[in-house]
């Protein structure tokens, strides 16, 4: 009888240990392993209500969230795609004006053509001192309809780098 015992305890000792392993796998992505600071930005991120904000008229999809560590570049992202008929310098005109009344202030954008749409990266980029290390970026022409669609998104690295320096695609 104590042999069943001990074999049993054995056996669910192991099984305790594999499961905890698979566990700890399942937190980890193309990035590395999931942090709880990494867990904590994102959720802070979905909840922010900049990503609520879209041109008149507009239509917005559900928001996406990735972390990090599910990311191999290790940059995560928070965004939404949004749809627009008036054009994209109309888009990009609304949130060069909405985004200062929130904090964000824009720190690069594209000066070779600003409304340029082409798939190679965002179109402008803001920053907010109150949320470090993490970018708001605003790519046009992203989409399953590059005419009427784009992009908004918070990206920021694992390491929370420097903002529009170390998360602006250009």
């Amino acid at each position: 009888m104590r042999q069943v015992v001990r074999t049993i305890i054995a056996f669910t000792a192991a099984l305790a240990a594999v499961l905890g392993l698979v566990a700890c796998d399942t937190q980890r992505g193309a990035g590395g392993r999931c942090t709880s600071a990494d867990e904590e930005v994102t959720r802070g991120l979905e909840d922010n209500a900049v990503l609520d904000l879209a041109p008149p008229g507009a239509t917005v999809s559900e928001r996406y969230a990735k972390m990090p560590c599910q990311d191999e570049d290790k940059t995560g992202e928070v965004g939404r795609q949004v749809s627009s008929s008036d054009g994209h310098e109309s888009v990009l005109a609304f949130y060069r004006s909405e985004m200062p009344k929130h904090g964000w202030s824009l720190v690069r954008q594209r000066e070779d053509e600003p409304g340029r749409v082409n798939g190679d990266g965002p179109n402008q980029c803001y920053e907010n001192p109150s949320v470090p290390g993490v970018a708001l970026v605003l790519s046009v022409g992203h989409g399953e309809n590059p005419s009427t669609d784009s992009h908004l998104a918070f990206r920021f690295k694992a390491d929370r780098g420097s903002g529009c320096a170390d998360n602006y695609r250009s």
